[in-house]
């Protein structure tokens, strides 16, 4: 087995400065994962992911009033703050990759946005 990631994770209230000192904001993507809805537990899971989905990581729905409308489950903030590096990654830009997903990425004024 090798590894060929890792994740570090912070609470979601973590500072600037806290998620500084665990990867350097110079270097990392620190995000969240925001705005999750998941499918009504009635449809299959092949229906709530791939690349045309409504529903899940990468759907199309990232309001609450959609999300409602379509009968899922809405999730405002997934998890708390995460960033990770791929050490293997041949880019340097790919060491420190984010994810294409609908995330909250924001730093105002040394502060994390929520």
């Amino acid at each position: 087995m090798q590894a060929v990631g890792v994740m570090y994770t912070a609470p979601q209230g973590s500072t600037a400065e806290h998620l500084n000192s665990v990867a350097p904001l110079s270097i990392a993507t620190w995000h969240r994962h925001v705005d999750f809805c998941g499918g009504p537990r009635s449809l299959p899971l092949e229906e709530q992911y791939g690349p045309h989905a409504q529903f899940g990581p990468q759907g199309s729905i990232h309001t609450e009033e959609a999300c409602k409308q379509a009968h899922g489950l809405w999730i405002p903030v997934v998890f708390g703050w995460m960033t990770h590096v791929y050490p293997n990654a041949k880019s340097p830009n790919d060491v420190w990759a984010g994810m294409d997903m609908h995330m909250d990425a924001n730093i105002d004024d040394g502060e994390m946005k929520k």
